[in-house]
């Protein structure tokens, strides 16, 4: 039986331990009963440390077993925490972010127009793209999130509720979650998933596993710190 992952990873650090990006390779998740993504029972050594995986991919294309992760005793430990399915809605920041890593897409419920959100009911929400430059206005905030691996990286907005008073063609507060679709220098090309709960005033990263985020660090903000990369296990 698995153990239970109970070690909530808040301060990033900066080790000198990244892994090599063009080692990368994703990790699929697997299906219920079978062995999931990372096996505890590895010979490897992994430090106590804020760390990432890499996303947990759907094996069918149609659902992800999701897991969670702890270190003990230089183990890296897993335990399955649930299944998204693709084509449903979801709405929180964790959900969400896993949905993408896992599909490569939004979930069912977030439209890029305004009046098919609202259309959709109580869960419908809004998403946009950018490319890196498109905006150098004072909600920039772009360069706090690493080097883009492309000139003109893809990156994607979408909204989430915070406060409870969300509206697609309304108002849609200050929750969002932000994906950089090709990835950052730090760590390949695997797309990398941040949020702000105060629009973009401060982000936290997203290490792909739930309960995996970093601590906030400065957005368009100041007072916070800079973003600092994490190794990645595979």
């Amino acid at each position: 039986m698995k153990k239970i992952a109970a070690l909530l990873l808040l301060t990033p650090l900066l080790c000198a331990c990244l892994e090599d990006p063009s080692s990368s390779a994703s990790s699929s998740s697997s299906s219920a009963g079978e062995e999931p993504p990372l096996s505890s029972s590895s010979s490897s050594e992994y430090e106590d440390v804020p760390f990432r995986v890499a996303p947990q991919l759907s094996e069918d294309g149609r659902s992800a077993d999701i897991y969670s992760y702890s270190v003990e005793d230089g183990v890296l430990e897993e335990r399955y925490e649930l299944t998204l399915e693709k084509g449903e809605s979801y709405v929180d920041f964790q959900e969400v972010a896993l949905y993408y890593l896992a599909f490569g897409e939004a979930p069912a419920n977030y439209f890029r127009d305004k009046g098919l959100a609202s259309a959709y009911g109580e869960e419908g929400r809004y998403m946009q793209s950018f490319r890196l430059g498109d905006y150098d206005g004072p909600n920039s905030y772009t360069e706090s999130l690493g080097s883009f691996n492309e000139s003109r990286g893809t990156y994607l907005e979408l909204d989430i509720d915070v406060d409870g008073h969300y509206r697609p063609s309304g108002n849609r507060g200050a929750g969002r979650l932000v994906i950089v679709v090709d990835g950052i220098k730090d760590y390949g090309e695997d797309p990398v998933v941040y949020q702000t709960e105060d629009h973009y005033d401060s982000f936290s990263e997203f290490y792909n596993y739930p309960g995996g985020w970093s601590d906030p660090f400065d957005g368009t903000g100041h007072g916070l710190g800079a973003r600092k990369a994490v190794p990645t296990y595979q």
